[in-house]
């Protein structure tokens, strides 16, 4: 039976695309880049800073503090007493708590370019410390791509400073420690070594 292939010879022409639909992508993909670029200038990526000690307290305040406090800020609010300088309580709770651990002090053996703690105790590793929690969250989330679980403690200094520290630890196993250190030193992330007291 013939077949007719008139119909089938003729193509169908597309219509081109009007020029204001391309002007339109054009204009979201530039809108786009422009608002990365103004994030990006607006908030800038911030500046890492690793093991730095931060500022110490501890919960516990020796007896009598908490009334020094309120003498001393009541005399600032009156004007009574004499100017005296502002007196940092980290200094002194600091020894009770925790020492931190020269590496020059570590006296075992080095592996992988680490030198190995043979002292027993608890151990904790300080890895950075930030005045904002963004930061703090960023190398804490930078840790668990390595495997490593840190954590973030929140420690006010004076009552008006807040510092945000990512740690690591604490560590009773010398060998768990170790290992930590070796994997923090092989991906070039500097960490104070902390011990704990009690």
């Amino acid at each position: 039976m013939p077949r007719d292939y008139k119909d089938t010879t003729r193509r169908r022409k597309r219509k081109p695309s009007p020029g204001w639909v391309w002007m339109l992508a054009g204009l979201t993909v530039g809108l786009f880049v422009a608002l990365l670029v103004f994030l990006h200038q607006r908030y800038p990526a911030p500046e890492v800073r690793l093991a730095r000690p931060a500022p110490q307290a501890h919960p516990r305040r020796p007896r009598g503090a908490a009334e020094k406090s309120a003498a001393r800020r009541h005399a600032r609010d009156t004007g009574t007493g004499a100017a005296t300088k502002p007196k940092f309580d980290f200094y002194t709770i600091l020894p009770e708590v925790e020492v931190m651990v020269p590496e020059q002090d570590i006296a075992g053996k080095v592996e992988h370019g680490v030198a190995h703690v043979k002292t027993p105790g608890t151990y904790t590793l300080q890895v950075g410390s930030f005045r904002r929690y963004g930061q703090a969250d960023r190398l804490k989330a930078q840790l668990a791509l390595l495997g490593l679980e840190a954590n973030i403690q929140d420690v006010t200094v004076n009552g008006d400073e807040t510092w945000h520290r990512v740690r690591l630890g604490p560590f009773h196993s010398l060998r768990k420690l170790n290992e930590t250190r070796e994997v923090l030193k092989r991906h070039h992330v500097e960490a104070l070594l902390l011990k704990l007291k009690g």
